[in-house]
């Protein structure tokens, strides 16, 4: 199941291949094949011949429906894609959009919201907060002895 969260991702947000794809059959649809993560698919006119689905595209056609496995058939044609797992850039993402949907207490709603735990949520914001503080920390000057 694709994570809410994910599925309101922008498409420029979207990792390669995903992003790509979102422009031949839609976001939703694209990111609807994040189920395949760490899979390679071969996309082939030539399994359809006989008029019929091989059962192989059976999972992608539940994700996108058989008219837009159609369409990246068409755009693939005899070649695979890798569907990466994407999985750090997508925590990423997640992490960035938790700091800045984060009230100063919502913790237990962000936890829901993300399906983390609350404790998990705190260590993300912590994690996120401590760029922003060095940033606005001065730097310490070299001393040279020479």
């Amino acid at each position: 199941m694709v994570p809410e969260w994910l599925i309101n991702v922008s498409i420029e947000e979207m990792p390669e291949p995903y992003r790509e794809i979102a422009g031949y059959i839609g976001k939703d649809a694209a990111a609807a094949l994040y189920e395949l993560r760490g899979r390679m698919i071969y996309f082939s006119f030539a399994d359809f011949a006989d008029g019929t689905v091989p059962e192989y595209y059976g999972e992608i056609i539940q994700l996108i429906g058989k008219g837009n496995l159609i369409e990246l058939i068409g755009r693939y044609k005899g070649n695979y894609v890798y569907f990466q797992k994407a999985d750090e850039y997508l925590r990423e993402i997640r992490n960035k959009k938790i700091f800045t949907e984060f009230n100063g207490e919502n913790y237990a709603a962000l936890g829901k919201k993300y399906e983390l735990t609350e404790r998990w949520v705190r260590e993300i914001i912590e994690q996120m907060r401590r760029p922003a503080l060095l940033q606005n920390t001065m730097p310490f000057e070299q001393i040279s002895f020479f």
